[in-house]
């Protein structure tokens, strides 16, 4: 390592950083714990950029809380005698000053914010080159590109301003750097579905072109980044389904809708596809399993009133009354779980796991799906877990109800654009791991939508009180589609 980032290690160096880090990761996109209060921020690993002259470097920062377990971040720094030109252009990206060997003071800068860092950084991972690094806990960890197709483009980087969970950079609309932000112990799921899809030749998703790991022992190599083929769009689909139902889609303009469950049926077949990869084997959904599953829905159903008394002050009249009602509905919940149940044969593959309008980006009156990590708030374990495929249908039709609350669509354009979606579905599903008779796939997809509306009740009440009337509806329309039969 060379002397100069030595000293982002050394005792005063790294003392004045880390004072500075809380206040710089607390309020960014994806920091995901901002519930939770910061005791402290470490450096675990730095990987310095050969051939940088010591003042880039890759850092996993590890965060300690007042409570609970630690998490660690990953965060490109670069290190600059002045700080001015980015603090005038992206203040964002300046973490702050530190004292520089031999005397003056050096400034700080969230790599994301340079050019030349993320620039050299892309060089580095399109030769699928490998650097050696410092470690708190002791040993020589390294970070490690593997490469699986050619990277065009590796200048203009520009950041992509509407990231959440993790950051992304588009170099030059060829590529794009996606950094995963909060690191596992083990390969992220956005790198195991991309390669897996790219490999199956699923041609609605962006191309995987490489991949950053950090090797530090573990037996499995957490991903610090991906890089895909940049795909140039129109946006994505929740923007262009409110426009739609905006302009007054009716019946013949839900071919759209057709077009993304399309994808969203070639996406499950290239993932239920016969392989010898034990990660993509399509396996059965044991009756043990899907008790488990129905056990958990049920649990967390009845934890909804307790968090409605808590925000009760700013619910909507009347939502805790219905609320009650959809619980006392035992035979309609009885009814959902019991066909869920009776399924067999039942399978279970790889699916998206987050799949919504949200995912999908417009290309030229197309779809392409991105975004494979998974919900943010399941463990790793969890996020590449095998499930029913119906999980992502379940998802895109409470997205489409969703979009249809928000924009004035009301009840008769979900209810078209349901029947569509189902439609297009059923005669593109082809190879799946969906059962054959139409009445099982609407047992499943009935348990799996009942199972989604309750994580958003959980979600709408902890974030949103004024959005939990969206899943309420949805529930109390599920169970009046079962008491019709």
């Amino acid at each position: 390592m060379t002397s100069r980032m030595d000293g982002l290690h050394s005792p005063a160096s790294r003392a004045q950083l880390e004072a500075r880090l809380p206040a710089y990761i607390a309020p960014r996109r994806w920091f995901r714990s901002k519930t939770r209060a910061i005791a402290s921020a470490s450096l675990a690993q730095v990987f310095p950029l050969p051939d940088a002259d010591g003042d880039i470097a890759w850092a996993v920062v590890r965060v300690g809380y007042a409570e609970g377990p630690s998490e660690e971040y990953a965060l490109v720094v670069e290190r600059t005698r002045d700080a001015r030109l980015v603090e005038a252009t992206r203040p964002q990206f300046v973490i702050g000053e530190v004292s520089r060997e031999g005397g003056g003071p050096a400034w700080l800068v969230d790599g994301v914010g340079s050019r030349r860092a993320l620039e050299s950084w892309m060089r580095f991972i399109a030769r699928g080159a490998s650097a050696e690094g410092w470690s708190a806990d002791g040993g020589t960890p390294l970070l490690s590109a593997r490469t699986f197709g050619p990277i065009a483009g590796i200048d203009e980087p520009r950041p992509v301003e509407t990231e959440q969970s993790n950051t992304s950079v588009v170099f030059g609309a060829k590529s794009i750097l996606k950094i995963i932000r909060r690191l596992d112990e083990g390969r992220s799921p956005e790198l195991e579905m991309s390669e897996h899809l790219t490999r199956e030749g699923f041609p609605s998703t962006p191309p995987l072109l490489a991949a950053l790991e950090l090797d530090r022992g573990s037996a499995e190599p957490p991903t610090m980044a991906v890089v895909h083929t940049y795909v140039p769009n129109e946006g994505d689909a929740w923007t262009y389904t409110l426009r739609a139902i905006g302009a007054g889609a009716e019946t013949e303009e839900t071919a759209f809708v057709r077009r993304m469950a399309e994808r969203v049926a070639a996406m499950h077949s290239a993932l239920a596809a016969p392989t010898q990869d034990p990660r993509f084997v399509a396996e059965p959904l044991t009756r043990r399993e899907r008790e488990t599953l129905a056990d958990a829905v049920g649990r967390s159903l009845s934890a909804v009133l307790a968090k409605a008394d808590a925000q009760a002050r700013v619910l909507r009249a009347g939502v805790r009354a219905r609320l009650e009602a959809v619980l006392r509905a035992e035979g309609a919940y009885r009814q959902i779980v019991g066909a869920m149940l009776d399924v067999e044969p039942c399978w279970k593959t790889r699916v998206h796991g987050d799949l919504h309008l949200g995912q999908l980006l417009v290309r030229g009156g197309d779809f392409v799906v991105i975004d494979f990590e998974g919900e943010p708030a399941r463990s790793l374990e969890d996020r590449k877990a095998k499930r029913s495929p119906m999980v992502d249908v379940a998802g895109m039709l409470r997205s489409l109800h969703y979009a249809s609350l928000t924009a004035g669509g009301g009840s008769l354009w979900y209810a078209l654009a349901k029947r569509a979606f189902l439609e297009a579905y059923d005669a593109a599903a082809g190879a799946s791991a969906l059962p054959e008779r139409p009445s099982d796939r609407k047992a499943l997809l009935r348990f799996f939508c009942l199972e989604k509306c309750v994580y958003e009740l959980h979600y709408e009440l902890d974030n949103r009180p004024d959005w939990v009337d969206t899943p309420l509806v949805g529930l109390e329309e599920l169970m009046r589609e079962v008491d019709a039969g």
